[in-house]
């Protein structure tokens, strides 16, 4: 007996990363595996500006052969059109079990309600509450400043949290600027073409 039509429907749609709700990736899951492939996370670690978690190799081949993936992977992520988009992360791996962890406090990242961050600037994780301590606006990792709109909350499923980061990228890019702080090719090209060019002096030729 054939499919009915509605099943047919059903069954030929391919579902987007941004409805995916298969086991592997669970909130817990969105801590071990790439938010691209959906393969286990494994060092070279990148995130975007949402504070999505990939491997560094699965951008890689998505920006050389956008065909390996489905369409429904590349809506996800055609935010991500260069490696100015994402920034390569510091995260540290318990021994063991390889579950990430702070990499001030130790603790494990992913686990209840309390949020971890990084920092564009550094690319340091660790949990949130790590930036309460002073108000000196150092990595408590490396020491290096950081604007606070830098702070990217990893996994974040809160709306209002999401909304800071997007409003983030669209002042970023009204500046000439990418996720990780880089000019972006758009500013560049734009530069080039606003610039007046340079007048040339021919010498005419003696008679």
């Amino acid at each position: 007996m054939g499919l009915k039509r509605k099943e047919l429907v059903q069954t030929s749609t391919t579902p987007t990363v941004t409805k995916i709700e298969t086991k592997e990736y669970t909130q817990e899951g969105k801590w071990n595996h790439c938010y691209l492939s959906q393969k286990k996370l494994a060092p070279p670690i990148v995130s975007d500006h949402l504070g999505r978690l990939y491997n560094k190799e699965s951008v890689l081949e998505l920006l050389v052969d956008p065909s390996k993936f489905s369409q429904g992977q590349r809506v996800g992520v055609k935010h991500i059109t260069s490696l100015k988009d994402i920034v390569e992360l510091k995260i540290k791996q318990r021994n063991g079990n390889g579950r990430f962890i702070c990499s001030v406090t130790g603790e494990l990242l992913g686990s209840g309600s309390t949020k971890a961050v990084y920092l564009v600037e550094c690319g340091d994780v660790f949990l949130e509450k790590c930036l309460k301590f002073d108000d000196s606006l150092k990595c408590p990792v490396c020491q290096v400043s950081y604007d606070k709109r830098n702070a990217i909350v990893l996994n974040s499923t809160d709306e209002e949290s999401i909304k800071k980061l997007e409003d983030r990228l669209t002042s970023l890019k009204k500046d000439g600027l990418s996720h990780s702080l880089k000019k972006s090719k758009s500013n560049k090209r734009k530069k080039h073409i606003d610039q007046p060019s340079t007048p040339i002096n021919i010498k005419k030729p003696k008679i």
